[in-house]
């Protein structure tokens, strides 16, 4: 009986410790999970307070657009009017940066067109839109990889279909 006693003894501390361990980790666990989900969404209000920093509202959006898009094509010597579809809904925004728009942009002089090719334009203070690249058709045709170093992934997908069903 007193050797069923002195083995059960160890048994028992073994588990007592293994289970106050065990519940430690999980609590340890558990912590870190609300604290990265606190810490993720602290990241996601940050991000939401630049789009609504940077977004013109509604109403100004295309005019703003527009008026920038046809400002950085222009010349002196040539008035342009752009028009544009969007390669992505939405803006797209990475940690605090100025959120990016991605744009399939056609420019017309005088009923011509003169060029296309994909647009990244950063929304910046509800006042203005900086066009940060633009890559002509033809450049994409003589390197179509080079997209993928500008435009995400899904975007360079979208430029790739549009030129392949022309």
């Amino acid at each position: 009986m007193k050797n069923k006693c002195l083995f059960s003894i160890p048994i028992i501390m073994f588990m007592t410790f293994f289970y106050s361990c065990y519940g430690q980790i999980q609590k340890d666990s558990l912590e870190q999970s609300q604290k990265d989900s606190l810490e993720q969404k602290m990241f996601q209000d940050v991000q939401k307070s630049y789009l609504e920093a940077n977004i013109p509202d509604q109403l100004q959006f295309d005019s703003l657009l527009k008026r920038d898009l046809e400002k950085y094509f222009s010349t002196k010597s040539k008035q342009v009017v752009v028009k544009w579809e969007f390669l992505r809904e939405g803006p797209t925004q990475s940690g605090v940066a100025y959120p990016k728009y991605y744009l399939w942009t056609k420019i017309y002089t005088d009923d011509k067109m003169l060029k296309e090719g994909a647009v990244r334009v950063a929304a910046i203070e509800k006042a203005r839109f900086d066009i940060t690249d633009f890559v002509s058709i033809k450049e994409i045709n003589n390197h179509r990889k080079d997209i993928y170093m500008i435009f995400p992934g899904a975007v360079c997908e979208k430029i790739n279909l549009l030129i392949q069903n022309r």
